[in-house]
């Protein structure tokens, strides 16, 4: 890569497609579907689970790795009345909880069992009319896709949903986004503090079509690549825009503190480094709000030497991996050394010398951690990622992009 511009072509975002996927299939909008398929994993295992749930009655979903898959599906198919269905995943999903979810749903007259373990996937679930009768009250510091889930098919329960969100509410953004789709879709909801309340109006097809944004999740990668560089690289985003709906353009302003400059075009933003700036000695962030930067902003942080301190991650121990431990196991094969709680922190110990050790680095079959170490062959060649396809949940043209 040089001075001049090299266009990178991010995907569209999962995160509102698949709200939009549910959304339309509550509304029967099933010619819709495919419209909305970007092509990556998750997205294509949400259309295909709702597709198979169009058709059959009585049958078992398999939805690979995707939590917000399994989260979404499972409130979902709990609306569907007279359908039988076993939801289930791989190895790793089964171990990630979902309990709070069930809880809540079973108070809104959800029939749900658990087949294996209770607490976790798989599920069976047999589809009623969801009425509630009284305020939910569910945990907001786990996980926000449960209040997603929730939230989702809250203009199709009897008399409503009131929420009640107890405990440090993670990934709001997320939430925010879920509220914004769902009332360009005519549902009337209202947040007021951590209490939400959605009235019994189905949706209704919009006047204009909602935009489906560039992924700013996917975006984080390249602001990495782009911080970690010996040379002043220049790449443009195509499609990228701000003032979206999604809480990880945050990135832009993150990345602006560590000498990564952004510039809004008409079709994009083009990001390079800002001449001659000083990088910071220390950098302290809670990333509550979005935890899904914490991998690219972690390498950029002990490629640069920078010390430094992130908070709120405690949603990251139950994501595809514990990412936590991911990026402290695979950090320190480049002579860098973390600590941590193992619960919600990760402190990143400023290395004056990085080295690679040339053992390769394991991605855990989480797709983030894949993309987060890909820019450090910027400055080691040699550098070795296994299972690099894993990319493909979120971003398949990943590799074809980085060339």
């Amino acid at each position: 890569m040089n001075n001049t511009p090299q266009a990178i072509d991010l995907p569209t975002s999962k995160s509102l497609i698949n709200r939009l996927l549910i959304i339309n299939a509550l509304m029967n909008n099933w010619d819709k579907l495919d419209e909305l398929n970007n092509g990556n994993d998750d997205v294509v295992a949400m259309l295909t689970a709702l597709q198979q749930l169009h058709k059959h009655d009585e049958c078992t979903i398999n939805i690979g790795h995707g939590g917000s898959c399994m989260r979404f599906l499972t409130a979902y198919i709990c609306t569907q009345t007279n359908k039988k269905i076993t939801l289930t995943g791989s190895e790793r999903m089964l171990q990630r909880p979902i309990q709070p979810l069930v809880d809540a749903l079973r108070k809104l007259d959800a029939t749900i069992t658990y087949t294996h373990e209770n607490g976790f996937a798989p599920l069976y679930i047999e589809g009623t009319t969801l009425t509630a009768t009284h305020t939910i009250v569910i945990d907001a510091s786990i996980s926000s896709q449960y209040i997603t889930a929730l939230l989702l098919i809250a203009p199709y329960i009897t008399h409503g949903l009131q929420l009640r969100l107890m405990g440090k509410v993670v990934s709001n953004a997320y939430i925010q986004q879920t509220i914004s789709v769902m009332q360009h879709y005519g549902a009337a909801v209202t947040m007021n503090d951590k209490s939400i309340t959605v009235h019994p109006i189905p949706y209704a097809q919009p006047a204009a079509s909602i935009a489906i944004e560039a992924d700013w999740s996917s975006a984080a990668f390249w602001y990495n690549y782009v911080a970690i560089s010996k040379t002043n690289i220049v790449l443009k985003l195509n499609k990228l825009k701000t003032n979206t709906t999604q809480g990880d353009e945050a990135c832009m302003h993150l990345y602006a503190k560590l000498g990564v400059q952004s510039m809004v075009v008409d079709d994009g933003i083009v990001i390079s480094k800002i001449e001659h700036f000083s990088l910071p000695t220390t950098f302290n962030i809670d990333l509550t709000n979005n935890p899904d930067l914490t991998q690219p902003l972690a390498i950029s942080l002990a490629m640069l030497g920078i010390q430094s301190t992130l908070t709120g991650l405690q949603t990251l121990t139950i994501k595809e991996t514990n990412r936590i431990v991911a990026l402290v196991t695979e950090l320190a094969k480049f002579n860098v050394l973390c600590t941590t709680n193992y619960i919600d922190n990760l402190i990143i110990n400023a290395t004056p010398t990085i080295s690679y050790n040339k053992a390769p680095i394991a991605t855990y079959n989480d797709h983030r951690m894949a993309m987060c170490f890909a820019p450090c062959v910027q400055l080691f060649p040699t550098l070795i990622i296994e299972n690099k396809d894993v990319v493909s949940k979120s971003y398949r043209n990943f590799w074809d992009n980085l060339r």
